[in-house]
Order: C-alpha cells, then sequence, then structure tokens
C-alpha cells in the first residue's frame, strides 16, 4: 500500500474526530445535541454502515474462503481475551499500578476502540472482502464488552449477562441479508438509500466520537499517575510487540495464502493492537458506574487519545513500510 494514502486516509480519521472535539466544546451542543446525535448514529448509523459494507463485499469474502470469517471472529474473541489476562497480571505485578481501581484500569487495557477508528481507516486500505472479516472480529469483540463491562462497574461479584447492542443486531442483520442475499429483495431506492446512508454514518461517528472526549474535562487525567505506566505499556510495547509477531506470521502465511489477504489481515491485527480504549466505556461508565470510575476512565480516556495522536500513526505507517 502506497504510503502517502495511508498516511492521508490517518489524516482523514483524526480530522473528523478533531473536528467533532472542536464543535461540541459549545455547551448548548454538548448538552442537547451530542446525547441525540450519539444514540441515533449508534442505533441506526452503525447497522446501516454495517448493511452496506458487507453486502459490499460479501461475494469477495466467500471467494477467500469461510474460514477467514470464522477465523476473525476467533481472533476477536482470543485477542480481547488476552489483553484481558495480559491486563490483569500488568496490574497485579507492576506496583505502580496497584491501586484502588483495578477493574477500571483493567477496561481501559482490556477494552480497545475495535469498531468505529479501525472500520474507518481500514475500509480505506484494506479491499472489500476483507472488511467483511474486519465485521466478524467487531461482532466478537461486541459480545464480551457489553457482557463483561457493565459487571466490571458494578460493586460486589460481577453478574455476566449476554446483551445484544443496535451495533451487534446491524451486523448479525448484514450478515443474514447476505448470507440469504435478500437484500436483492429490497427496492432499488431503499438499497440505494442503505448505502448512501451506511456512507456517511461513520464519517459522522467519528464526529460524535471527537465530541464524547470534548466532554471530559482536562484536569480528569490529573493525579492518576498509574495511568501513565497503563498507557505505555498499551500504546507502545504492546503494539510493537504484536506487529513483530504478525511480520513473522505473516511472512510464512504469504505462501501459500493471497497477498492482498495476508497484507490486510497483518493490517487488521496491528491496527486493533495500536487502537486506544473503547469511547463505549464512557457510555457505559456514565450510566452503571459512579462518579469516581467515571473520573478514572475519563481520564484513561483523555490521556490515551492523546497520546494516540502520536502512537497509532507510527504503527499505522511502520506497519505498512514492513508488511
Amino acid at each position: 500500500m502506497d504510503t502517502q494514502q495511508v498516511f492521508l486516509a490517518i489524516s482523514r480519521l483524526y480530522g473528523l474526530v478533531f473536528l467533532g472535539f472542536l464543535l461540541f466544546q459549545n455547551q448548548f451542543l454538548q448538552t442537547r445535541v451530542l446525547n441525540i446525535l450519539l444514540r441515533g448514529l449508534i442505533g441506526f448509523g452503525f447497522p446501516l454502515y454495517s448493511i452496506s459494507r458487507i453486502h459490499g463485499g460479501w461475494r469477495q469474502a466467500l471467494g477467500f474462503g469461510w474460514q477467514g470469517m470464522l477465523g476473525f471472529f476467533l481472533l476477536g474473541l482470543g485477542m480481547v481475551g488476552f489483553q484481558f489476562w495480559l491486563g490483569r497480571i500488568i496490574i497485579k505485578k507492576v506496583p505502580a499500578l496497584q491501586t484502588r481501581h483495578p477493574r477500571e484500569l483493567l477496561m481501559l487495557f482490556a477494552l480497545h476502540n475495535a469498531g468505529y477508528l479501525p472500520l474507518a481507516f481500514l475500509g480505506l486500505v484494506v479491499v472489500e472482502g476483507v472488511m467483511v472479516y474486519v465485521f466478524y472480529y467487531v461482532m466478537a469483540f461486541n459480545v464480551i464488552f457489553w457482557t463483561f463491562s457493565v459487571p466490571l462497574l458494578e460493586e460486589g461479584k460481577p453478574r455476566f449477562v449476554f446483551r445484544i447492542t443496535p451495533p451487534l443486531a446491524g451486523i448479525l442483520i448484514g450478515l443474514f441479508l447476505a448470507i440469504t442475499d435478500w437484500y436483492v429483495f429490497l427496492p432499488e431506492w431503499i438499497r440505494n438509500s442503505v448505502w448512501q446512508a451506511g456512507g456517511i454514518s461513520l464519517d459522522l461517528i467519528l464526529i460524535v466520537l471527537g465530541g464524547s472526549l470534548s466532554v471530559i474535562p482536562f484536569r480528569a487525567w490529573r493525579g492518576l499517575t498509574e495511568l501513565r505506566w497503563l498507557i505505555g505499556v498499551k500504546l507502545l510495547a504492546y503494539p510493537l510487540a504484536v506487529l513483530l509477531l504478525v511480520l513473522m506470521v505473516s511472512r510464512i502465511a504469504g505462501r501459500w495464502m493471497a497477498p492482498e489477504i495476508v497484507w490486510g489481515s497483518a493490517m487488521v491485527i496491528v491496527v486493533q493492537a495500536s487502537m486506544p480504549p473503547a469511547t463505549n466505556l464512557m457510555i457505559v461508565t456514565r450510566r452503571y458506574g459512579n462518579p469516581e470510575q467515571v473520573g478514572v476512565i475519563g481520564g484513561g480516556m483523555l490521556m490515551s487519545y492523546g497520546v494516540s495522536l502520536i502512537t497509532l500513526p507510527f504503527f499505522l505507517l511502520l506497519a505498512n513500510l514492513v508488511l
């Protein structure tokens, strides 16, 4: 992939997020408009985006093989599960991380932004068939996120409950329409509307994502010195280790897999490993957590996204050069 194309994709991603961050500095937009847009885009915009992109790449994904779909679903489960395991070890072993907030630190480490930011970048650099694979990864992530995030915020023994959310429902509907080929039975004007709405939905989600970060007070990270250690591991050491591992595996896989699959899959893994925490963490913390938890998660989010302004472009450009 041309380095300039990757750089432009990164610039577009950050440009939309930064636009939202500036736009929603306005108090009226923060208090009256942001939550409405957030619910509408998560509830309707992301499902439309999922349906349109899955349909667009389904035939190519089938041509690549159904094994990749299963593989990426298992990759999503395995990667997030590994991050939970690794996060628990780091939090227990590193003295600076042994605070009163082990669950909050674990969530910041293990639950990365697996959907909005990666999809916005990958949709510009990988082929359509690999994008369908990515939705299997996102589906697995959503299952884990909504099953584990809420119980970890609750006091006492966690009670894990499986939840079907609008993003997960949108992916499932998109897969159902693609598998059954019922999408072709929809009137043409509906198909065109879904495609057009899906095309702009993710851009609007990125703008609203920036708005969500704008409501976190800058003072939220002060006093949380443990976050520096956590973010250092999460956004520097961890993606570097993943990149080195992927580099070795991709050399082997390239002997018997198509180049676009090998490169696209490798880039997906590095992108996911390099991402800051999931923005939905703030949504669930505000709804189910207490003010102290909101402060810890908010501070971690603000610091992580600030650091990722440097680390994310670095690892994406580096991955493009070496993979």
